[in-house]
């Protein structure tokens, strides 16, 4: 099912959905009688630049992307909200709190996090984390011969 406010948004204009939204709503559009492209059918490693100079002056693009969306403007783009087929705020979607968030979500459990600082502390004392930083170093900047 299509959102209204979506539909509402696109206004009989041609679309262009970006690689990270799903086909499933591009088929959804397409079924309700409107002209979509989806880039992955096109080539799913262009870049944002790319997409928006093979874009038509009337094609409106549907995406997740918040750097894509500021890039194109309000205009020319439209901002799905995050794990919905439902239209974004059109504000910053990541305030500091939900990144607060995000991060203690992602942390390591506590045991982990302190038998790491004990090996980085061990390998620091003796010498071989530097000399690891070191190796890493020279691999990504000298040459394989």
């Amino acid at each position: 099912m299509i959102d209204a406010s979506l539909v509402s948004k696109i206004n009989s204009r041609r679309v262009i959905v970006d690689a990270c939204v799903s086909r499933d709503l591009a088929n959804n559009l397409r079924n309700s009688g409107l002209v979509v492209r989806h880039v992955a059918d096109i080539n799913s490693a262009l870049k944002d630049h790319e997409i928006a100079k093979m874009m038509h002056a009337d094609e409106v693009l549907i995406t997740r992307d918040y750097k894509f969306y500021r890039m194109l403007g309000e205009g020319r783009a439209i901002l799905l909200a995050p794990g919905s087929n439902t239209v974004g705020r059109g504000a910053k979607l990541a305030t500091r709190k939900d990144r607060h968030e995000v991060r203690r979500k992602n942390r390591l459990p506590s045991h982990i996090r302190i038998a790491l600082r004990k090996k980085l502390a061990e390998e620091a004392k003796t010498g071989l984390l530097y000399m690891k930083i070191l190796w890493g170093i020279m691999w990504l900047v000298l040459p394989v011969v």
